[in-house]
């Protein structure tokens, strides 16, 4: 009869998982089923079965991703930053600065926002977008 040790009963409650020993490799572990086509499948289910398997327990769930602090946040806002300025170091420097100055007054005054409060906004904009494409 074959050497079994260890056996759990699989996910579907009908294999066993176990460990057979291997008279050249020692103990290996092994699936066994009650219609396993091996010629030593029967005989290793039925010494399996005779150890009384312990029931199947599935493994516990991942834990959730941990959200990236503040400072994590505040780094990838930043590079974004750096990436839109590199990008747009192809303009001349004096027209990118008038656009920009362009585009905060005139949302400073649509709004009726400080220049300041707008440069706010965008940045909660950004981290706002960065949370939700993350899922947080």
């Amino acid at each position: 009869m074959a050497e079994v040790r260890n056996p759990v009963y699989t996910a579907d409650g009908v294999g066993i998982d176990c460990e057979v020993n291997h008279p050249r490799f020692s103990w290996v572990p092994y699936t066994a089923r009650p219609d396993d086509p091996a010629a030593y499948g029967p005989e290793i289910y039925a010494a399996a079965l005779a150890l009384g398997p312990a029931p199947y327990v599935a493994p516990p769930p991942p834990p959730p991703p941990t959200p990236p602090t503040p400072e994590e946040l505040e780094a990838e806002v930043q590079s974004l930053a750096d990436e839109i300025v590199s990008a747009s170091s192809a303009l001349d420097d004096r027209l990118w600065a008038l656009a920009q100055a362009t585009i905060d007054m005139r949302l400073a005054d649509v709004t009726g926002f400080t220049r300041q409060q707008v440069a706010t906004a965008f940045r909660d904009r950004v981290v706002f977008y960065l949370r939700q494409r993350r899922g947080i």
